[in-house]
């Protein structure tokens, strides 16, 4: 516990203190990887050449547990109008996204995980 709280004093604000301190001691029963995937979409204004400034959203969300099953994917269509699939970094085409689930959907979802 000493070494939790000058780690966290040192790197980490106080809320991750005490996530680590109330999470379950982790097993192969309760551990979650997940990785996202995400697209450019169009920001707020224009840039200086006169081109709409690009931010990111997410595209694809996948969970697996301990054991490599998948616990969760789905291609995520952004609230913004997509200007870069970014496809060379993460092989999403505009077909794939035809039949995603809305951002709205996937966030209520995905909080059960």
């Amino acid at each position: 516990k000493q070494w939790y709280q000058r780690r966290v004093r040192g790197y980490f604000s106080s809320n991750f203190y005490f996530v680590l301190m109330t999470f379950p001691k982790r097993t192969p029963d309760n551990v979650l990887a997940l990785d996202c995937e995400m697209l450019g979409v169009w920001g707020d204004g224009f840039n200086k050449n006169g081109r709409p400034k690009e931010e990111s959203a997410l595209a694809r969300c996948s969970i697996v547990d301990y054991y490599g099953k998948v616990v969760y994917d789905e291609y995520i269509r952004p609230n913004k109008r997509i200007i870069d699939y970014r496809y060379r970094i993460n092989g999403i085409t505009e077909g794939d996204m035809l039949d995603a689930v809305p951002f709205n959907e996937v966030s209520w979802s995905c909080s059960w995980y």
